[in-house]
Parts: structure tokens; C-alpha cells; sequence
């Protein structure tokens, strides 16, 4: 099958993947941080669901939590988009 493109190669610039670097991003950290109650601030129902298949996706190499963050803080239920998008194969970095 065809290798799925990672952030890192469209971003040369941008923080690489746990799977390549081993280490935990800053902005994971944050996000993991602030952005981990029950529900979003809207009280839309998804939060947590975002955060694990956030961190998958990251895990997997995929640049998946800017666009998290922002569906989650406009009250969307990201796990759904999140696993449309990736099978559609769309780098989810909005840079």
C-alpha cells in the first residue's frame, strides 16, 4: 500500500512525531494540560474521545491536535471528524 505522509514531511520545520523522536511535545503536554475535562466548553459530549485519539494519531505520527484543540474548544465531537479525515488521508495541521 501507499506510506501515509506525515506532518513532519509537508512541516520539515515542525516538531517531529513521538514515533520519531521519542519524546513528548510541549504542546502535548499543554494540551493534555488544559484541555482534559469531561466536555468541551460548549457542553458538547467528545472531549476525552478527542484527547485519546489525539494522542493515537500523534503516537501513529499524525498531526492531529491543533486541529483537536480547536474542534474541541468549538464544541465538536473530534474523534468522529478525526477518523473521517484520516481516512480520507488529510494532514490535519492547518498550517
Amino acid at each position: 500500500g501507499i506510506e501515509p505522509v506525515t506532518a513532519a514531511a509537508h512541516h520539515p520545520d515542525h516538531l517531529p512525531s513521538r514515533r520519531m523522536s521519542g519524546e513528548v511535545p510541549l504542546e502535548l503536554e499543554f494540551v493534555r494540560t488544559n484541555f482534559s475535562p469531561p466536555a468541551s466548553p460548549r457542553g458538547v459530549e467528545g472531549g476525552p474521545s478527542a484527547g485519546i485519539l489525539g494522542c493515537i494519531m500523534w503516537i501513529l505520527g499524525y498531526d492531529m491536535w491543533i486541529m483537536g484543540c480547536i474542534m474541541w474548544i468549538l464544541g465538536y465531537d473530534m474523534w468522529i471528524l478525526g477518523c473521517i479525515m484520516w481516512i480520507l488521508g488529510y494532514d490535519m495541521d492547518p498550517r
